[in-house]
């Protein structure tokens, strides 16, 4: 067996060191890529549970303010009806126009 010289050693152990690094490293962002992927669905899945309680929350105090149901839902109501009703009337107006054209030609 003959010895190696120092160069040699340093050359070998350097190899073997950038080889584990690189091993080390693709571990590393492996392990980092899988731990940020489960944090993102866990920070969604906990957006969406803070969203969907704010809302039923915001829900049931709005619902259950009875200054809310007795002045403020039917003026609502009302408001709709009235919307709804002259949609219709516009509706029927354009109708009744362009039956009329129609019927002319």
């Amino acid at each position: 067996m003959s010895e190696k010289g120092y160069g040699k050693l340093v050359v070998e152990e350097l190899v073997r060191a950038i080889t584990r690094t690189i091993v080390y490293s693709v571990a590393v962002l492996y392990i980092a890529y899988s731990l940020l992927s489960t944090l993102r669905q866990e920070a969604k899945e906990a957006i969406q549970y803070s969203a969907q309680t704010a809302t039923s929350a915001a829900i049931g105090t709005i619902l259950s303010d009875p200054a809310f149901n007795d002045d403020i839902l039917p003026k609502i109501k009302q408001n709709t009806k009235e919307a709804i009703e002259y949609t219709v009337d516009v509706a029927n107006r354009k109708l009744v126009v362009s039956a009329q054209g129609k019927s002319k030609k």
